[in-house]
């Protein structure tokens, strides 16, 4: 132990370890701001697809309702028979 303690003082009294310190706590800070990065993009990557998804089902929907509507004029036509 008497080893450990002496080499941590003489660590400390030439600032290698606040040098550590210092650099870890970069690497942190560096670290948090790219998974904060990270989440923004998913979150707008998220966003896309329920964009995407909404404008597809309301499309599909306008798409039924134009094919239901071109069946009613097409009985309509021909008299109430469909063809």
């Amino acid at each position: 132990i008497g080893v450990y303690q002496s080499c941590h003082q003489f660590l400390a009294a030439t600032g290698f370890a606040a040098d550590v310190d210092r650099g870890l706590a970069t690497r942190e800070l560096d670290d948090l701001l790219a998974q904060m990065d990270y989440r923004r993009r998913f979150a707008q990557q998220l966003h896309l697809i329920g964009v995407v998804q909404l404008l597809a089902s309301t499309l599909s929907r306008r798409s039924r309702n134009w094919a239901k509507r071109r069946d009613y004029r097409q009985v309509r036509r021909h008299g109430g028979k469909r063809l």
